[in-house]
């Protein structure tokens, strides 16, 4: 996977969140998408997703050299993040199965081995509106880890783990890596520690005061 971003920026009224970024990631890669609260890294990581627009710029993506329309990437990503909901009334089990029927799961993986991967297989037949929000972060984490996609996009990926949830994150991360492109928001060293590249939002913000009409570049 390649993402190649020229210009891209993004604003809410007159308040440019960043501005004029230009940058490719490739497969291969782990960035590290870094910024204070409010410095766009969530906005940003939706943006790269497909998930929302930019207000200038463009984004282009291509996978084995052939390009992907911006409208189909959806089926070449996968995204956890924790304000990602995933059916309360479902069991783990079933959130399993409806996830592999949207997207298969990486070398085959079976609803077993999938249940086994999120260290919850113990409560495969519990609803989710009985997890904790450690639990439910689990789940998330492994869908995403575990989908055939050539781009994961991981927004604070140990929000509400313990210490033995960011162990397990770690190691499951890593060991699904290879051949594609991971971009992790977070300021979080425990988070971002197998990245090798880092983007700081921080380097993009431009804000422009009431009242004016930011001229386009």
């Amino acid at each position: 996977m390649r993402v190649e971003l020229t210009g891209v920026s993004k604003r809410f009224n007159y308040d440019w969140i960043y501005r004029g970024i230009d940058q490719v990631f490739e497969s291969g890669q782990i960035w590290a998408v870094t910024g204070a609260n409010g410095s766009g890294k969530s906005t940003f990581l939706r943006m790269v997703a497909g998930m929302l627009t930019p207000s200038e710029g463009s984004i282009r993506y291509r996978l084995d050299g052939h390009a992907i329309d911006r409208e189909k990437i959806f089926s070449h990503v996968a995204v956890t993040a924790p304000y990602i909901d995933l059916p309360e009334e479902f069991t783990l089990e079933e959130n399993i199965r409806m996830q592999g029927k949207l997207k298969p799961y990486r070398g085959g993986l079976d609803t077993d081995a999938v249940a086994e991967a999120t260290g919850l297989s113990a409560h495969r037949k519990k609803e989710l509106r009985f997890f904790s929000s450690g639990m439910k972060q689990r789940l998330r984490n492994t869908l995403a880890i575990l989908s055939d996609a050539s781009l994961l996009i991981m927004d604070e990926p140990t929000s509400h783990l313990d210490l033995e949830g960011v162990e397990w994150y770690q190691q499951l991360l890593l060991s699904h890596a290879s051949g594609r492109l991971i971009l992790i928001g977070s300021n979080m060293e425990r988070e971002t520690t197998m990245a090798g590249h880092r983007l700081q939002m921080s380097e993009y913000k431009q804000v422009v005061r009431p009242g004016i009409v930011p001229r386009s570049s």
